[in-house]
């Protein structure tokens, strides 16, 4: 009986969810408004072409995505649209993100990793 009712209520919130992802229309969600359009910027399949991180003010670029051959045997495969950052990340942007996040830094043993 309980795991009917999951099961009810689950089908339930995926069509919620489903119809609000339809009334949005091409507008592609921005979880938590994480980022926003660059000023300006054109748009490829409904994407901006450049964005800006709101957390720390990184712009960064559409990669389309697509069919791309992979490894030695040149698998085909297919990879979605993704944002990468447009310029390179500093060591200071680098110690910024493990101090808020303490997230592990790779070779502690490293004069200056710590600071």
């Amino acid at each position: 009986m309980k795991a009917s009712r999951f099961r009810i209520l689950t089908a339930v919130v995926l069509l919620g969810l489903i119809a609000h992802c339809r009334r949005e229309g091409d507008r592609v969600p921005t979880p938590a408004r994480l980022w926003k359009p660059k000023h300006g910027a054109s748009y490829i399949d409904g994407l901006p072409e450049e964005i800006v991180w709101l957390k720390d003010g990184a712009q960064m670029v559409l990669v389309p995505g697509g069919e791309f051959l992979f490894g030695r045997a040149n698998h085909k495969m297919t990879l979605g649209p993704f944002y990468i950052d447009k310029f390179p990340v500093t060591n200071e942007r680098y110690r910024k993100f493990v101090r808020e996040t303490g997230h592990r830094v790779p070779f502690m043993d490293q004069e200056g990793a710590r600071s």
